[in-house]
């Protein structure tokens, strides 16, 4: 995934790159910087945190060193994953009335989707784009099954979801 391009939010070049170690994907500043801790390796799509001696060294040979974006940008919180899982969703157990529980299983049956009305597969609980939009938390608590949290995680997904869809 060494794909070149430009932050969503601000002007700078960056270049998503894997961790050595964990195998997460950072977006890194393709210009080096002064302030930098990061070597990249651009043959193998990857980059190394430096600390300590290893970072000085580095910079004592003149190894060009860069910064993950995310410690640069201006708009680092607006990407924050931190503020998806802070979404409140209702706890199990949470009293559904029958009614309710119906038309979320009528829901699941139809092929519309219940937040904006757009097409949507059978059995899924939104459209694709609905689904997307939701914090990382909310779509993996769709996940939950019948009775166990799935009836809480749908409607806490509707109420996400009320003003946020597109337009059909």
């Amino acid at each position: 995934m060494n794909s070149e391009g430009v932050c969503r939010r601000c002007p700078k070049a960056v270049v998503m790159l894997k961790h050595t170690g964990t195998g997460n994907y950072a977006p890194i500043e393709v210009a080096p910087s002064e302030k930098g801790n990061i070597m990249v390796d651009r043959q193998n799509g990857t980059y190394t945190i430096l600390t300590k001696g290893a970072l000085q060294k580095a910079r004592d040979k003149g190894h060009p060193l860069h910064l993950n974006h995310f410690a640069s940008c201006e708009y680092a919180r607006s990407f924050a994953r931190t503020s998806a899982s802070k979404t409140a969703l209702a706890p199990v157990g949470t009293q559904i009335p029958h009614e309710r529980r119906q038309q979320i299983i009528d829901s699941l049956a139809s092929d519309v989707c219940g937040a904006c009305g757009r097409v949507k597969r059978r059995r899924m609980s939104h459209c694709r784009a609905c689904y997307y939009r939701l914090p990382a938390p909310m779509r993996t608590a769709l996940y939950r099954e019948w009775g166990h949290g799935y009836e809480e995680a749908y409607e806490a997904s509707i109420e996400f979801l009320k003003g946020r869809s597109v337009a059909a």
